[in-house]
């Protein structure tokens, strides 16, 4: 009966964003600009609520449900399925992704009214829901595949949405090739997972491409073949650092963030949405969905967890610097991400995936307010050229300041207890072994360093002294664009209740401890190791105390001393011009990759295509043909006498071989 109820639920709640996506697409020129908004609201809000629908079915479910709807292809050995893999975080995912995208729908009315190219906005963004849904409820490394791939091509067409411009179009290309280089290395990763022993389907005749025959073969030798296991630990960390690889570019972290803080020309609802729900968001839930692998591989994990972290410390030390508030705020997304990624790779898995949902409403509400910043102020968003805006703004001034609270880590707030329960994890789990420590450690660096840049937009931006631009005069936006800002504030400040260190007020345990638990133990009975005895309670008051650090040092300067910051500039010239300068990862990518394979290609295009293809074979070919046939044609001439003269050299010849043979 609960496969039953849930099973056509969960197919409309996928397809409902597919044929909004598909309307707008089709008919949307024909639409106007409310009837076009309404298309996209109403499939995106209706997938919300059967989500909701789906989440009150799912409550107190232990086991994964499959939904099966046939195969996509069945061949001798080889089934792909159509189907859904329902669970905890599959359920959660898709109640949070299709809200928070609801809430920036509703704001896009209002900050589009005016775009003429409308129906193609609200199509991608619609079609960019569909892509993540589709990612979260495969239930198969084919149809994971399909969704992961569909989410680049609605970002890259989001990001070069105005393709009118150069500068648009240079940074949807980054996004392609950094894309093209990490989802390379996914799929050599997910090629080299589903051929191996691990993936043979239940009757050991084929490979099984679901998660199911995976993860429960993988817990099965863990307890009966301990040997056999032990010996594809290699295999694993292989796959783990691929599969990382392909993660960490779909989230831009460093080394492949460089598509991120260049997406500032792509309008700011598409900004929230791929920072806060889809994109972004993608390589996260893959590697919490691929968790069971992952914890076979401790030396990937160690790798993972502490690149990780130095991903979030240094992403939060480039937005110290900063001026424009759309690229402050990607990189305080690429420093949050660095966060998540580290949760995954000590193990804390169902921390990874709260912070990922209350970054999701913090994030959210963070750039919407800029954007209604910036549309007040009529398209500025340099915070030199701002200031004083909280008695023209006091309703966005109170969400910004809701938001960048519960993004720094204050006391009982959102980011509060996700940010605790990773550190939780981080020193207590045992599968990185020594690794945690480092890992931990910079980790909460990035925690003090995130308040300040946070409270230091805020203050450039809210606080001080007015500048009136000329002709602007700035006010709140209409109620379509103010009551999402609101909602999310709201759900920014009270999200971590969801999570409350309490058995009895844990939801996020509630859905995710099915899902995480039985691999864990399995794990940590394989490698024969024990959790520390640390309560999370215990790293609450270190939380408080880092973000205190750097609440005190971001208001000291920005309110009592505003020219601090000019002498730091001054004093530690090197410094200040390195995180301007984003940590120079272009021109060292430009060193060491670039160039080098802009030399090859050279040669290629020089020595193999023009020499070897071009003037070796293709015109080697006319040329020999032609002396070929002046020869051929120098017997042609007509006389009889020179044809006879051919014959009785060939019959001579002939004879000369047969007397040869005898």
């Amino acid at each position: 009966m609960f496969f039953i109820d849930l099973k056509y639920p969960v197919l409309y709640s996928l397809l409902l964003p597919l044929i909004g996506s598909i309307i707008l697409g089709m008919w949307g020129r024909r639409f106007g600009q409310r009837t076009i908004a309404s298309v996209a609201i109403s499939t995106v809000f209706g997938s919300f609520l059967l989500s909701l629908y789906i989440a009150l079915k799912f409550w107190g479910t232990g086991d994964p449900v499959l939904l099966s709807f046939g195969n996509l292809i069945e061949v001798t050995g080889l089934e792909i399925p159509l189907g859904f893999h329902l669970d905890g975080l599959s359920v959660l995912l898709l109640t949070v992704v299709t809200a928070v995208a609801s809430l920036i729908l509703v704001y896009s009315t209002g900050y589009m009214v005016v775009r003429s190219s409308s129906s193609r906005f609200f199509g991608l963004m619609t079609l960019s829901v569909f892509f993540m849904l589709a990612l979260i409820l495969a239930d198969n490394f084919i149809t994971l595949l399909i969704g992961w791939s569909g989410i680049a091509v609605t970002t890259y067409l989001l990001i070069g949405f105005r393709f009118y411009n150069s500068d648009t179009v240079q940074s949807a290309k980054r996004f392609f090739i950094i894309n093209a280089v990490s989802d390379t290395a996914l799929l050599v990763g997910l090629i080299l997972l589903i051929t191996s022993p691990i993936a043979l389907n239940y009757s050991g005749t084929g490979a099984g491409l679901t998660y199911r025959a995976v993860f429960e073969n993988l817990t099965t030798l863990s307890v009966t073949d301990k040997p056999f296991l032990g010996s594809l630990v290699p295999l694993f960390e292989t796959i783990a650092i691929l599969i990382f690889i392909g993660a960490a570019g779909k989230s831009a972290q460093l080394l492949q963030h460089i598509w991120l803080p260049n997406t500032s020309d792509t309008p700011i609802p598409a900004i929230a949405l791929m920072q806060s729900v889809t994109t972004v968001a993608a390589g996260v839930y893959l590697m919490a969905r691929l968790h069971p692998v992952l914890l076979f591989a401790p030396t990937a994990m160690a790798i993972i967890a502490v690149i990780s972290a130095l991903s979030a410390f240094i992403a939060a030390g480039v937005a110290l610097v900063q001026t424009d508030m759309k690229k402050i705020l990607a990189w305080s997304t690429i420093s949050q991400v660095g966060l998540m990624f580290l949760g995954c790779g000590v193990g804390a898995v169902a921390a990874a995936i709260f912070h990922l949902v209350t970054h999701a409403v913090v994030k959210s509400c963070l750039i919407l307010s800029v954007g209604s910043v910036k549309y007040a102020m009529e398209g500025e968003t340099d915070i030199r050229r701002l200031g004083g805006l909280k008695s023209l703004l006091p309703f966005t001034r109170v969400a910004f300041l809701a938001a960048v609270a519960a993004l720094s880590g204050f006391p009982m707030l959102a980011g509060f207890f996700s940010v605790s329960e990773i550190f939780h994890g981080t020193f207590t789990l045992p599968f990185i072994f020594g690794w945690k420590w480092l890992a931990g450690i910079v980790g909460y660096a990035a925690i003090p360093v995130t308040a300040f840049y946070a409270y230091r937009l805020y203050y450039r931006i809210f606080e001080g002294e007015y500048h009136k631009p000329p002709g602007v005069e700035p006010s709140e936006p209409d109620l379509s664009m103010e009551a999402p800002v609101w909602i999310s504030a709201a759900l920014s400040v009270i999200g971590g209740i969801i999570a409350f260190p309490k058995p009895e007020f844990n939801v996020i345990d509630r859905y995710l401890s099915p899902v995480i638990d039985p691999p864990m133990i399995s794990a940590i009975g394989f490698w024969g190791r024990t959790e520390d005895a640390f309560s999370s309670y215990f790293f609450m008051p270190i939380t408080v105390g880092v973000f205190l650090i750097g609440y005190w040092v971001a208001r000291n300067i920005y309110l009592r001393r505003p020219d601090d910051p000019r002498e730091f500039k001054i004093h530690h010239k090197d410094l200040h011009m390195y995180l301007w300068d984003e940590l120079r990862v272009e021109e060292i990518l430009d060193v060491i990759l670039i160039r080098p394979a802009k030399w090859i290609v050279s040669w290629l295009w020089r020595e193999v295509d023009e020499g070897l293809i071009d003037r070796g074979i293709v015109e080697g070919t006319g040329k020999s043909t032609f002396i070929l046939a002046r020869m051929v044609n120098l017997l042609r001439n007509g006389y009889t006498r020179y044809y006879l003269l051919y014959l009785a050299i060939f019959i001579t010849l002939v004879i000369w071989l047969a007397s040869r043979q005898e």
